[in-house]
């Protein structure tokens, strides 16, 4: 058989632009304290490489140079310096040497330059938390040990099972985090009540300082968790955002390691995070209630999130969600796009077409200006109250309640003040709630009308204030 025949072709290659040159990469100081002493005359170094070295302002005749170089006072090594180059840079004249026998000790720099950043952090730590009492610290410290024992042992397992398959490796650590949550429970509530403890008393300013100083200790520890890292960092401003309450609906598996894994099932299934996911529940039985006999009912959710008591409707009860005329109302616009998105994809598999509306309005629009529309059947706010001050509780509850058409329901909700979570989502996650009781509750909503009743979900963490018109 014949070779196929292939045209030669000619190439030219310019070898002067193929050359590289190779040079050791020039590290930058941010730090006044790196200095060359030449006699009894100091520079400030600019930057140096394992073979050179720039300094500001040099201002000596000569070629060659015996120095020393120094942080802080503190001599790494001698160096003989043979004048390279002399330019400007901005306002400062960079003179630069090389570096004759030994290569410059970079590594022993390096090492010097972390040890003094964490000396520097001590000390600041040190004097930052000077007014945190030493029994803080003390239980704090036994708390850090603690947790931290329980991670490296957590995590041990997560190394020797990496080559498991899918649904194998899924169900091994659905079972661990299982079992490390419960047991996370049980002892972080114990060592958070000792360390609690020694605050009371205390002025809140040196609360304050005290959660600083626990989160400075732990809170690398617990931001491992994608719960307790939203909580902490609020990426939309604020910890309750309607991606933290997905963490919590959802209840995934979900972390850095196996350990983060854990600690996020702990977060998202301890009494607080079964009584959000008991709003979706509760809610449900609200707009169920509403409807009764009536042919349509029209609703409102403010400070709706992801709007899961909706999604679970439509999921659950499509009979139910196609008499129901839905309004969801929530200053945050992702937010709403994020609800809108599930509800419609929900509804599109099913084959429903909802009567569904968006109203992306803050609540004191509604304080100022009460509800853009009215004569609705059923109003619900499940998570926003818990942030208001009486006052501003008041005023928007008696807008909603107007919103309402005769017959109608308000139900607002509040988180309890029996919260078990109460000290670590304060002194870890930075996230305070006002915490309020049936009695409390009570009192302040009988200003809004004495048709009311306090309800509570299964954990009796959430609690429901029922006013009808």
């Amino acid at each position: 058989m014949n070779q196929p025949a292939f045209k030669h072709q000619e190439f030219s290659i310019n070898n002067e632009a193929r050359k590289k040159i190779i040079r050791q990469d020039r590290i930058f100081v941010d730090s006044e304290g790196h200095k060359i002493t030449i006699g009894d005359r100091s520079f400030v170094v600019d930057n140096y490489s394992a073979f050179g070295i720039a300094i500001k302002n040099f201002d000596l005749i000569g070629d060659h140079f015996s120095a020393v170089y120094s942080l802080d006072g503190i001599q790494i090594c001698d160096l003989q310096l043979v004048l390279a180059r002399i330019e400007k840079k901005d306002s400062l004249q960079i003179t630069g040497f090389t570096i004759e026998g030994m290569p410059f000790p970079i590594d022993a720099l390096d090492a010097l330059i972390l040890i003094k950043k964490t000396i520097l952090n001590f000390e600041k730590n040190q004097t930052q938390f000077s007014d945190v009492p030493d029994a803080f610290k003390t239980e704090t410290q036994h708390f850090k040990n603690w947790i931290q024992s329980i991670e490296t042992e957590v995590n041990q397992l997560q190394k020797t099972n990496f080559d498991l398959p899918g649904k194998t490796l899924f169900e091994y650590e659905e079972a661990i985090c299982q079992y490390v949550s419960m047991y996370l429970m049980v002892n972080v509530q114990s060592y958070c009540s000792k360390i609690a403890a020694t605050t009371m008393g205390l002025k809140s300013d040196t609360v304050k300082k005290c959660y600083e100083y626990l989160r400075s200790m732990v809170g690398e520890t617990f931001y491992k968790s994608p719960y307790g890292n939203r909580a902490y960092s609020k990426p939309r401003g604020y910890a309750g955002d309607y991606e933290m309450m997905n963490n919590v609906y959802y209840n995934e598996l979900r972390g850095n390691s196996l350990f983060g894994k854990c600690l996020q099932r702990y977060f998202t299934d301890n009494p607080a995070g079964k009584a959000v996911r008991n709003r979706a529940i509760y809610l449900n039985d609200k707009i169920k209630q509403a409807l009764g006999g009536k042919e349509k009912i029209k609703i409102l959710g403010v400070a709706s999130g992801p709007a899961r008591e909706i999604q679970k409707l439509y999921e659950d009860h499509p009979d139910i969600a196609a008499r129901c005329e839905v309004h969801l109302l929530d200053q945050d616009a992702e937010a709403l796009k994020f609800s809108q998105r599930d509800i419609l994809e929900i509804c599109r598999n099913k084959k429903i077409k909802p009567n569904i509306h968006f109203h992306n309005l803050a609540i004191k629009n509604i304080i100022n200006e009460g509800l853009p529309i009215d004569d609705f059947d059923l109003i619900y706010s499940a998570g926003l109250f818990d942030y208001f001050t009486d006052p501003v509780a008041q005023f928007a509850a008696i807008k909603l309640h107007q919103g309402l058409k005769t017959g109608g329901h308000l139900v607002i909700g509040n988180f309890n003040t029996n919260n078990p979570a109460q000290f670590i989502m304060e002194a870890i996650g930075d996230w305070f709630l006002i915490y309020r009781n049936e009695s409390q509750l009570t009192q302040l909503f009988l200003k809004v009308t004495s048709k009311l009743k306090i309800e509570k979900e299964n954990e009796n963490v959430n609690l429901f204030a029922v006013m009808e018109k």
